[in-house]
């Protein structure tokens, strides 16, 4: 008995000893770039939060970025960091554009260990009067007091949006959707995921896959194809549509206009 515990003890201090340490790694970094004369704001991001805000007065476009890797020892990190780190905010034909993701030709057998991440949560300023493109992987967002398009392709994560003074244009995977206070046209085409509109002034145009569907408040018409979940709709001055309901309850109320089902 007392050689298999020596035994046991020994293979536990040889293991602390000799296994490497992987702490996590964090790098804050940020970026500037003067937008006195540009309107259009195209970024293209992968794993990661995401906040933007239009803040009014603003002249430059400041970007907060967390990067964040984790799986690996520090030096190895700094290492992949260097090489597949790909972050940059450049003017190009009168647009800025920001790059923010890891480059997906980085070797999958990097991470071996346990816990594996790598991704960059950013925050960012704008210029109130800017429209926004962006092509996003991963990670919830949030898009807010914006004077200008919203168009916005999403992965995967939940999606918040509101305070928009233009159209917004939505291509999501899935996760939460909620967008409210627009003062344009919304157009949704969404895989999966509970969707949530509330005060819009122009049409809502909704394609969903999955998950209840709610809408409030709507200056122009509603209409909705969908595949399942429940629909709510209530207090639009102009007509509904229901093209398609797969399956979930449909309720309707406080319509000005007409109601096609």
């Amino acid at each position: 008995m007392r050689s298999l515990l020596g035994f046991m003890l020994s293979l536990a201090i040889n293991i602390i000893l000799f296994t490497p340490a992987f702490a996590d790694l964090t790098e804050n970094r940020e970026l500037n770039l003067v937008a006195d004369d540009i309107r259009m704001f195209e970024i293209d991001c992968g794993a990661g939060n995401l906040y933007i805000r239009g803040v009014e007065g603003l002249t430059n476009i400041e970007v907060e970025a967390e990067i964040i890797i984790e799986g690996i020892n520090e030096s190895r990190a700094r290492d992949f960091m260097d090489k597949y780190l790909r972050l940059d905010l450049i003017e190009k034909q009168g647009k800025a554009v920001l790059t923010s993701y890891f480059d997906n030709s980085m070797p999958t057998t990097l991470f071996s260990f346990g816990r594996q991440s790598a991704l960059i949560n950013l925050v960012i300023k704008i210029p109130q009067n800017m429209g926004l493109k962006i092509d996003d992987g991963s990670g919830d967002s949030r898009i807010e007091n914006i004077f200008g398009d919203v168009d916005f392709d999403d992965g995967s994560g939940d999606l918040e949006i509101e305070f928009i003074n233009g159209n917004v244009n939505i291509d999501d995977g899935s996760g939460e959707l909620v967008v409210s206070n627009i003062d344009g046209r919304v157009i949704i085409d969404d895989g999966s995921g509970e969707i949530r509109i509330k005060d819009v002034t122009g049409d809502v145009d909704i394609d969903d896959g999955s998950g209840d569907i709610v809408v409030r408040k709507v200056g122009g018409s509603v209409a909705v194809d969908d595949g399942s979940g429940d629909i709510n709709i209530r207090h639009v001055s102009r007509d509904v549509d229901i093209i398609d309901d797969g399956s979930g309850d449909v309720s309707i109320s406080y319509v000005d206009g007409r109601v096609r089902r």
